[in-house]
């Protein structure tokens, strides 16, 4: 069951929680991609960035969810 995260009075929705895990899961995993030149065989490089956070995000949501 999703439950709101209470900081300082404030509720912090739980897909909140779930994009700041993505976040810090694509930023390496960007880092890493970008050392090894995985942009030479990407087309469009902003799509390919927000294609890899959206997988990520689904992943994290899974588990955490546990759908």
């Amino acid at each position: 069951m999703m439950r709101e995260v209470d900081i300082g009075g404030v509720y912090i929705a739980p897909f909140a929680r779930d994009l700041i895990v993505a976040l810090a899961a694509f930023l390496p995993i960007h880092w890493v991609l970008n050392r090894i030149g995985v942009e030479r065989f990407v087309w469009h490089r902003s799509l390919f960035d927000l294609s890899l956070f959206v997988c990520l995000l689904g992943f994290v949501v899974l588990m955490i969810e546990g759908a």
